[in-house]
């Protein structure tokens, strides 16, 4: 008789993953439904925890759309995390692009964000809460330059080195019609994702997932990407000790 594999004979697993395929049967429906682009980010991340609670990070990523390539990014980050509060972390991360998407000329690109970012814990899962403010160089998609990002990730630790991550996140943008009295600011894409990772090395993860997103202001075709990254962790950097005073002569 045929066995199941031994990550689904947990009931918490099964369930997990009734819930992770239920959520992925609705993007696709909704991209059965909408006009859509396909897209592929596939990407290195290396990371490294510092003395002090710092940590950095450098991730680049190569993106393409139906086959033809868009896109190159370069994230260099650093965050620092606090003792007083703990989950509490703030970062800054500096982004350089190079891009050239069909119909527009090649261009680069940079920008600054600053995130603040709380970790609550749940049992052995983490809930992740990250808002962002970035400015920059000119973008050629409205939600690039939007300023304000608010994200929310579940961190759901399942055997094995295994761990999904679904989440959703809106961008704020400055207003782009009506008539407004002073400066505002509305919803410019809505971004939702189901990722998997796996580590299967030390310190080695294979992350890979579904994203789609879209402009709730118009209709203009959904964006669907899978999203695939190789992430290596660097052993930690130790605290150096303190040499020992010379003995006196």
């Amino acid at each position: 008789m045929h066995r199941p594999f031994p990550v689904f004979r947990s009931p918490r697993v099964r369930g997990c993953a009734t819930w992770l395929g239920a959520a992925v049967g609705l993007m696709l429906g909704v991209a059965a439904s909408h006009p859509c682009h396909a897209q592929t980010w596939a990407g290195v991340k290396v990371s490294q925890n510092l003395p002090r609670d710092w940590s950095w990070s450098a991730e680049g990523q190569s993106r393409t759309a139906m086959g033809r390539w868009e896109e190159t990014v370069l994230d260099l980050a650093a965050e620092r995390s606090f003792d007083a509060v703990d989950g509490l972390a703030l970062g800054g991360q500096w982004r350089t692009a190079a891009a050239h998407p069909l119909g527009t000329a090649p261009s680069w690109s940079w920008r600054w964000a600053t995130s603040l970012s709380y970790d609550f814990e749940v049992g052995d899962h983490t809930l992740n809460l990250r808002a962002r403010h970035q400015v920059g160089g000119e973008w050629w998609r409205p939600w690039d330059a939007a300023k304000w990002r608010l994200k929310a990730t579940w961190k759901h630790d399942l055997p094995d080195g295994w761990k999904v991550l679904p989440s959703v996140e809106g961008f704020w943008g400055a207003a782009t019609h009506g008539v407004v009295a002073g400066p505002t600011h509305e919803l410019a894409a809505v971004r939702g994702q189901v990722a998997v990772d796996k580590k299967w090395a030390k310190r080695r993860h294979l992350v890979a997932g579904y994203q789609v997103q879209g402009d709730p202001r118009c209709a203009t075709p959904v964006e669907h990407r899978l999203v695939v990254s190789v992430e290596v962790d660097l052993k930690k950097v130790k605290k150096r000790k303190a040499s020992p005073p010379n003995p006196a002569p």
